[in-house]
């Protein structure tokens, strides 16, 4: 059944609710990595939600709430990265049968990059991003959200067809570059959906989930390839086990890499047009 009454008006109460579920996962001093990386996916979530009011708010006020909610982000994100890289060097290091100790000098380089990442975020640093954050809302719930479910459809509309365009340009040049950006319109696409789908549409599951397969795997890919920066100066003299690391780094990526463009070709399998159409069948009518 398709979704009624679906409002613009709705969406700015979710967005509203990213924001302040963001602010009060960072209440708490110290702050855990867990609390900022929900944050950061709660802060993901709100600029999904944005993308989908920029016609309804206008191009002017989206531009300036969504430089906003990055900027907040952007702190957040320097730990969950550093995270994720000793994740995926200890990952690294067990597919490759490799034995490292705490000595071993591309651990301790990491956890240099975590403690410092860490360091960031304490104190006034952290208080400008709580700040930031009240502003957000404030600022958010002043503005008009005038616009019904077609309106909302031309956004989907708009973000497949960015994400088609970005999967099909990395389907033929595997570059890092490329995938990134497959990767980052196919999540923007992933959370608006899903934003939609929470103010009652149910027919949008299969979408999501194809979504976030193919931005998992290739979520797990950039890792590896930012990884691969890390470790190459140091693998230039590597002995024994440590010279498998970087082809079992490879051959990780291109595994994950083939799994998500042929999900891909699923996801986007319809062109823009019927796509838009259905969209605004399910969220218009």
């Amino acid at each position: 059944m398709a979704m009624r009454k679906t409002s613009a008006a709705q969406v700015k109460e979710i967005l509203l609710g990213h924001v302040r579920n963001a602010a009060t996962a960072l209440k708490d001093t110290p702050t855990s990595d867990e609390s900022i990386h929900e944050a950061r996916k709660q802060l993901k979530r709100a600029r999904a939600s944005l993308r989908l009011l920029r016609d309804a708010i206008g191009r002017k006020a989206y531009q300036h709430e969504n430089a906003a909610l990055r900027n907040a982000a952007r702190p957040l994100s320097r730990v969950r990265d550093a995270q994720v890289m000793r994740e995926a060097l200890e990952d690294l290091y067990d597919s490759a049968s490799v034995t490292s100790s705490s000595s071993d000098p591309i651990r301790r380089s990491l956890v240099r990059e975590y403690d410092s990442a860490r360091g960031s975020v304490a104190g006034p640093t952290l208080g400008k991003v709580r700040n930031a954050l009240q502003s957000a809302e404030r600022r958010i719930q002043a503005l008009p959200a005038a616009g019904n479910g077609a309106l909302l459809a031309a956004a989907t509309k708009r973000l497949y067809r960015k994400g088609s365009a970005a999967l099909a340009q990395a389907t033929v040049d595997r570059t890092e570059m490329k995938l990134h950006e497959a990767r980052k319109q196919t999540k923007y696409l992933e959370l608006a959906l899903d934003a939609l789908r929470s103010t009652g549409g149910h027919r949008l599951s299969k979408l999501i989930r194809r979504a976030k397969q193919i931005e998992a795997h290739l979520g797990v890919d950039h890792d590896l390839a930012v990884l691969r920066e890390h470790i190459a100066p140091a693998l230039r003299s590597a002995r024994g086990k440590a010279k498998a690391l970087m082809p079992c780094l490879e051959k990780k990526r291109q595994m994950r890499q083939t799994k998500a463009l042929r999900k891909g070709r699923k996801l986007y399998a319809k062109k823009p047009r019927s796509f838009g159409k259905e969209m605004t069948k399910e969220l218009a009518t």
